[in-house]
């Protein structure tokens, strides 16, 4: 299990399968003493939640926030997440025009 700590001050605990997922955490954990708290000062707690959520289930709740945690998942190297949340955007920019896509991204 890890410590985290999130960029908005929440202190999570993560499972060992979340752990193995992001490559960030698992070589933080293995550089680290046991029991130290990491700091991840890219990701907030509305979004890790979402990618627990996600490690839990197989499934994301909801696609609020979904460029916030697609940064998250490649700060994180969270790879599956990242892959996943990548064909999301691209579903949903289908048949867009560039003027649509630019209010998606608030451009």
């Amino acid at each position: 299990m890890a410590h985290v700590l999130t960029s908005d001050g929440v202190i999570f605990n993560l499972e060992p399968k979340l752990v193995r997922s992001c490559k960030t955490i698992r070589d933080c954990t293995q550089d680290c003493s046991d029991g130290a708290t990491l700091p991840i000062p890219n990701v907030n707690s509305v979004v890790l939640k979402k990618i627990i959520h996600y490690n839990t289930t197989g499934e994301l709740d909801s696609v609020d926030n979904l460029l916030d945690l697609l940064c998250a998942c490649d700060y994180l190297q969270y790879d599956e997440l990242l892959d996943h949340g990548a064909k999301l955007v691209a579903e949903s920019l289908r048949g867009k025009t560039p003027g649509e896509i630019k209010a998606y991204f608030n451009l």
